[in-house]
This record gives structure tokens, C-alpha cells and sequence, in this order.
């Protein structure tokens, strides 16, 4: 049955090829020249038959084929923008000096981008404070002790100061989390060397 669909088609082709060469000859029988020089080859002759035979196919194969260029057209206009906006922010950003007392071992900034905790080394005691970005009177979070600290982190909320400590109490590294603004801090987990909030 298909063999018939393209018998069929293939007659009407021809016959539409050679009703088309009778209207588009001059008057001395040739070809004008810009139609002689167009050559179809047989593959290109084999699709379009099969397009025309598959009208449905050629509308979703036409629809698919814009919107892959709509889709890529979006992706590269958004990645354009983010490479955009990494260069502003990259060129906006300020260096600042938080301390100045140079004993500084550890430190981490909040998320909201307002605090920064920091560990302070002096003759081998340790302390744990918090310091304001705009500046202010830094807050001792911790006092100093024969202790060494692994790790610290806010949480994401930034109500909170993450810290892994070693000392006589915790001879293995222990996880604790102490309020920004002082309180009691309150162990989360022993045994461990090293962490990250995400």
C-alpha cells in the first residue's frame, strides 16, 4: 500500500515537473537560467517526498526545530546574563581589614553578610569571638582556654556560631553551636575533625 502512495506521488511530481518546465520555458524552448542551474538530488528528492506524504511529521518536525532555537536562544541570553552579573559583582567587591591584632587562626563570615566569628591564638590559649562587618565592639564568645579549634561556620540563619574544639573536655574533636549574641553553648556532636553548614 505504501509502494502505491509513492508511485502515486512520484506521477504527480513529475507531472507537476514538467507542467512547471512548459510554464517557465522562453519563448525558444529552454530553461531560463536561474531555474536550469537548481538540481535537487535524490536524497533531498527522497525528503521532500516523504514530507509530503507526512504533513503532520513536517509540522511537528518544523515545530521541534524552533523551539530548540527559541530554548537555546533563552539558555544563552541567561547565561549571558549570569557572566554578567558574577563580572559586576566581582568588580563591586571591597577588601576590608576586620582585625587588627594579627593573632587571627580561624574565622567565618554569616550568611547575611553582617557578622564575622573569629578564633584568637595568643601563647597558646584560644578564644572564640564575634565581630560586626560595619565595625563596633567585637563580643567574646568564648574565653581563652588551652584549646584548638578545627572548624567554624554560622548557621544559615546567622543566629548561630559553629565550632569544632579540642581540648581537655572533648580530647577528640567535638561539634558545639553557641548563640551570636552569647548564651550557653550546647554540644551537637563529638568525634568529629572538620564540617560545613549547607
Amino acid at each position: 500500500m505504501a509502494c502505491k502512495f509513492f508511485t502515486r506521488s512520484r506521477i504527480v511530481i513529475e507531472e507537476e515537473t514538467a507542467e512547471n518546465e512548459k510554464l517557465f520555458a522562453s519563448s525558444d524552448g529552454h530553461m531560463p537560467k536561474a531555474i536550469a542551474n537548481v538540481e535537487i538530488s535524490e536524497r533531498q528528492k527522497t525528503w521532500i517526498e516523504w514530507l509530503e506524504l507526512n504533513p503532520m511529521m513536517a509540522t511537528l518536525l518544523g515545530a521541534f526545530l524552533i523551539l530548540a532555537v527559541i530554548v537555546g536562544s533563552y539558555v544563552w541570553q541567561k547565561q549571558r546574563q549570569s557572566n554578567l552579573l558574577h563580572t559586576v559583582s566581582f568588580a563591586q567587591m571591597q577588601i576590608r581589614q576586620l582585625t587588627a591584632n594579627g593573632k587571627v587562626s580561624v574565622a567565618a563570615l554569616s550568611s547575611d553578610g553582617k557578622l564575622f566569628a573569629y578564633v584568637v591564638s595568643d601563647l597558646g590559649q584560644r578564644s572564640l569571638w564575634l565581630g560586626y562587618i560595619e565595625g563596633g565592639n567585637d563580643i567574646q564568645l568564648r574565653p581563652s582556654a588551652e584549646a584548638r579549634y578545627s572548624g567554624l561556620a554560622f548557621s544559615p540563619d546567622s543566629s548561630y556560631v559553629y565550632f569544632s574544639i579540642l581540648d581537655d573536655a572533648n580530647p577528640n574533636f567535638a561539634l558545639f553551636k553557641i548563640p551570636v549574641f552569647g548564651g550557653v553553648q550546647e554540644k551537637v556532636l563529638d568525634n568529629i575533625g572538620s564540617f560545613s553548614l549547607r
